[in-house]
């Protein structure tokens, strides 16, 4: 498991019109779910990271490639993280 892993996926993720359509699914719902949900995602595709190492890949994108995403993957995938930490997930 590592950061990098978590950083790969989110990159996969942005190319990969299957992975954004599952990943936007996982993230419509509540938070806690959501972030199983995407873990999940990631080792099915062959990234193995944990809720910690994907907050810290997804909290170090900047505004200009949260924009760029295409479907707004990574601003749902951001959201319910962030969501899901502070409520203690």
């Amino acid at each position: 498991m590592s950061i990098e892993a978590a950083k790969a996926f989110t990159e996969k993720v942005e190319n990969d019109e299957e992975l954004q359509a599952k990943v936007s699914e996982a993230t419509s719902g509540r938070p806690e779910e959501g972030l199983a949900k995407v873990i999940e995602i990631g080792s099915g595709a062959g990234f193995e990271f944990n809720g910690e190492e994907l907050r810290t890949a997804t909290s170090e994108l900047g505004d200009d490639e949260l924009d760029a995403a295409a479907g707004g993957y990574e601003y749902k995938l951001e959201r319910c993280l962030v969501k899901s930490w502070s409520i203690g997930g």
